[in-house]
């Protein structure tokens, strides 16, 4: 029997995990974006002062790791690195789940902004299908490669409960 994932708040050790079943298209993304291993970029990310970082688990296993960081006072910087298993197995149950949890990490901010490589066209689907605006492309990171720049404008919250942590 196979346990239904979780999401709980990120650990330092959940860096090393992830960075070891991390999407070959996520890796690209980080060295084009940073010029970082994913372990280095995840372990800044979770110990980042000001950041909101969780994790999906499913028994054990790391399947994602997302979260925002300030980018300003007023707008946040989010991004999601995943192990290919959560796209393969668990992308119905994420995306369903996706706005509740961008409602969690975006408290605080006005809007939230980023930028993903063109080439990792899931996570360019999961933004569009969660609600991010793709604005543009544009030479981005380290590597000055194409990236698309994306938007989202922070809803008031709704009167409903935000997803929990397990």
């Amino acid at each position: 029997m196979t346990t239904e994932p979780n999401v709980r708040r990120a650990r330092p050790r959940d860096a090393q995990e992830l960075a070891a079943v991390i999407r070959p298209e996520d890796e690209r993304e980080i060295r084009l974006a940073t010029g970082r291993s994913p372990r280095e970029e995840l372990s800044n990310q979770i110990l980042r002062p000001g950041s909101t970082v969780y994790c999906v688990d499913q028994g054990g296993s790391i399947l994602a790791v997302f979260g925002v960081s300030p980018a300003t006072d007023r707008v946040g910087a989010p991004w999601l690195l995943a192990s290919d298993s959560l796209f393969k197995h668990h992308l119905r149950r994420f995306v369903r789940d996706s706005e509740g949890w961008i409602e969690r990490i975006s408290r605080g901010f006005d809007l939230l902004e980023n930028y993903a490589y063109v080439g990792n066209e899931q996570h360019i689907r999961w933004l569009r299908r969660v609600g991010f605006t793709l604005l543009e492309i544009v030479p981005y990171g380290v590597a000055r490669q194409p990236f698309w720049r994306f938007r989202m404008v922070v809803r008031k919250p709704r009167t409903t409960a935000a997803p929990q942590e397990s």
